[in-house]
């Protein structure tokens, strides 16, 4: 879950003033009768008048009350800009909000105690990052027309046991936070003007991904851990936008995935009993970090498959209890670095040495004592024994 910087008093711009050209030559002087005399003519030419103004003063004033106009309306339509001190400014109580609502900008009031949810906080228009976790919420209702600027909602550790956004409000919400609640079911997010870019659910009991959501067709980060999932695999079918995608704990089961994950870049699906073989690495391109932790069908199909992510830099395989490494996995040459933490590991491929690891975890595995030499001479400080 991201201003000019402004000048004066209150902490917005404003505009100095206008200044206007000099459109009157020396020669000209005004007087009460509103006469002009520029250049008196001359005695012979018998038809000129003292009344008379000269062609070309006559086509420059229209030009100039146009750009006088335009000018005006110009600054009628810009809004104030507040100052990055106010817009950065964290206020952490209520109290003191409602004292200056239009400068609150940014509101955390996690921790203390609401009974229901303050409906003061309606009144900040400009409000964009709204953080209540751990307040005792057991319900929200929203207000239409209001919040219209918030980014930002982070409501974790509450007692939610539904949530739901209804049409026409939070149209400009981006990222929502409703980890450890009561949750049952996903979040109602009825408003089509709303295009999440982050949805975090840890921690609740949603048993079912709803299919078809076309309002997070534009989700980029989606944590679904801990939550005792029926239909887990549908998580990779929410949005074509996915960067980042958790399901730790979640009881996923398959990886038979049958569309790209085109963005998909760090996936977390550890402490699952998945099996590897219907998975095929190559519908997962862009992989990154890949985290297979605690699952136990680490079998020779997987490591023949998990060699194919090619820009693989970050590979975790904790407590999986591994007991063999086939010398093929010394062809990822992008792998940076590598946790095999709590296995059976007693030793290691000759190909695992030709990677230019920066980390290598192997605590907690009971490696003979050649192994441990040889990772200290080739990967020095870099390995953790």
């Amino acid at each position: 879950m991201l201003r000019s910087k402004g000048v004066g008093q209150y902490g917005f711009k404003r505009n100095s003033g206008f200044i206007f050209p000099q459109i009157w030559n020396d020669n000209c002087n005004l007087n009460h009768s509103t006469q002009c005399t520029m250049n008196p003519p001359s005695p012979n030419l018998k038809s000129a008048s003292t009344h008379s103004r000269p062609r070309s003063e006559l086509i420059l004033m229209p030009m100039l009350i146009l750009m006088l106009f335009l000018t005006l309306t110009l600054v009628s339509q810009t809004p104030f800009r507040y100052s990055e001190a106010v817009t950065k400014r964290v206020f952490t109580d209520l109290t003191v909000a409602l004292e200056q609502p239009n400068k609150v900008f940014n509101l955390d009031l996690s921790g203390q105690h609401f009974s229901e949810f303050p409906e003061v906080i309606f009144y900040f228009r400009n409000l964009q990052v709204l953080r209540m976790d751990s307040v005792g919420l057991h319900e929200v209702h929203w207000q239409k027309g209001r919040l219209e600027n918030l980014i930002c909602l982070g409501l974790s550790g509450n007692e939610l046991t539904q949530f739901t956004i209804p049409p026409g409000h939070l149209p400009r919400l981006e990222e929502l936070f409703l980890d450890v609640n009561q949750l049952s079911a996903f979040p109602q997010i009825e408003n089509p003007s709303i295009a999440l870019k982050t949805l975090s659910l840890r921690q609740n009991n949603i048993t079912h991904i709803p299919l078809n959501y076309k309002e997070l067709r534009n989700l980029q980060y989606l944590f679904l851990d801990s939550n005792p999932l029926k239909n887990a695999e549908e998580a990779f079918y929410l949005s074509n936008q996915l960067e980042r995608l958790s399901l730790f704990d979640t009881g996923l089961t398959s990886l038979k995935i049958d569309q790209v994950q085109h963005k998909l870049v760090k996936l977390v699906i550890s402490d699952n009993p998945i099996q590897f073989d219907d998975w095929n690495p190559e519908l997962f391109p862009q992989i990154d970090y890949l985290d297979v932790s605690y699952n136990f069908n680490l079998d020779e199909s997987f490591w023949n498959k998990v060699i194919k992510l090619r820009n693989m830099r970050f590979f975790v395989a904790e407590g999986a209890k591994i007991t063999t490494i086939p010398n093929s996995f010394g062809s990822l040459q992008s792998l940076m670095e590598i946790s095999l933490l709590g296995n059976r590991l007693r030793e290691l491929p000759d190909g695992f040495y030709f990677l230019e690891l920066r980390l290598v975890n192997l605590e907690f595995n009971p490696l003979i004592e050649e192994e441990e030499k040889l990772l200290k001479a080739v990967f020095g400080k870099q390995v953790i024994l």
